[in-house]
C-alpha cells in the first residue's frame, strides 16, 4: 500500500509550481456573470480547503491524512492567489470566506473525535474534489477571459491529482493501513 501512496503522491510534488506557471496576468478584460460566479465559487472552495487542510494537520491521526491536509493548504493557497489576481485585474470582488457548506463541514470536523476525523475529512475531500473538478471542467469550456482560462487549465490536472490522491488515502484509511505510514 505504501507503494501506491508514493506512486499517487509523487506527481503532486511537482503540482505547486504548475499552479504558479499558469497565472500570468493579462490586461484587464471584463468578465461575464458566469465567470464572476465561478471566481466566487472557486475562492470559497479554496478558503474552505485551506482551513480544512490546516485542521487536518492538527487533528488527523494518520500521517498520510496530515500530509494530504498540508498539500491542500499549500496548493489551494497558491490557487487562491492566482484567482485573487485575476479578479483584481477584472475589478471583481470575490469572497474572502468559505461557503456556508464549508463552514458547516468545518464545525462538524472540529467537533469530531480524533478517531472519527480522518475518515470524515477524507470523505469530504473526495466528495468536494469531485464537485470542484466538474465545475472547473465546465468553466474551462466556457471561460473567455485569458487569465481565468489559464488558471483553470493549469489547475484542472492538479485538482484531478488531488482527487486521485484523496481516493487513495480514503481507501487506505478505510482498510486501516494508513495510520502508521512514515512521513519521510
Amino acid at each position: 500500500m505504501r507503494v501506491i501512496f508514493i506512486l499517487v503522491a509523487a506527481p503532486l510534488l511537482f503540482a505547486a509550481p504548475a499552479f504558479a506557471q499558469n497565472a500570468l496576468p493579462s490586461p484587464a478584460q471584463p468578465l461575464g456573470q458566469s465567470t464572476e460566479q465561478f471566481l466566487d465559487f472557486a475562492s470559497e472552495v479554496n478558503i474552505g480547503e485551506i482551513q480544512a487542510g490546516l485542521l487536518a494537520q492538527q487533528r488527523a491521526q494518520s500521517d498520510a491524512v496530515k500530509a494530504f491536509g498540508r498539500l491542500m493548504a499549500f496548493d489551494h493557497s497558491e490557487l487562491e492567489s492566482q484567482l485573487d489576481a485575476a479578479a483584481a485585474l477584472a475589478h471583481v470582488r470575490v469572497s474572502d470566506k468559505p461557503s456556508s457548506t464549508a463552514g458547516q463541514t468545518m464545525e462538524q470536523l472540529t467537533s469530531m473525535s480524533e478517531d472519527q476525523f480522518d475518515r470524515a475529512y477524507m470523505d469530504h475531500m473526495v466528495q468536494g474534489h469531485e464537485k470542484v473538478v466538474s465545475r472547473f471542467q465546465a468553466e474551462k469550456s466556457t471561460a473567455r477571459n485569458p487569465s481565468v482560462l489559464a488558471i483553470v487549465s493549469g489547475a484542472l490536472p492538479i485538482l484531478r491529482q488531488h482527487l486521485a490522491l484523496a481516493k487513495a488515502v480514503q481507501a487506505s484509511s478505510s482498510s486501516g493501513r494508513v495510520a502508521n505510514w512514515p512521513t519521510k
